[in-house]
């Protein structure tokens, strides 16, 4: 019996990668970028990705944008 062979790495490969400043002053505006790529060789569903406020600030809804510069990547950014 000949089969299709399965390629035991096959399958979705995150990564996630984060850029902003380490630290701001009070008052001060900051926006970090949190970019999701899959390197895999399939596609990944019901992907979330969770991120936390720091104590002492706010996240500004209005002001977050979320995009997709090249499927399947996504990115959002704008905490203050």
């Amino acid at each position: 019996m000949v089969g299709t062979p399965i390629d035991p790495a096959a399958g979705p490969d995150l990564a996630v990668t984060k850029t902003g400043p380490s630290s701001a002053t009070p008052g001060e505006s900051l926006a970090n970028t949190l970019v999701v790529d899959n390197h895999g060789n399939q596609d990944a569903s019901g992907v979330v990705l969770t991120e936390t406020v720091p104590d002492h600030t706010t996240f500004d809804a209005a002001g977050s944008s979320a995009s997709h510069p090249r499927p399947p990547r996504k990115v959002f950014d704008a905490m203050r």
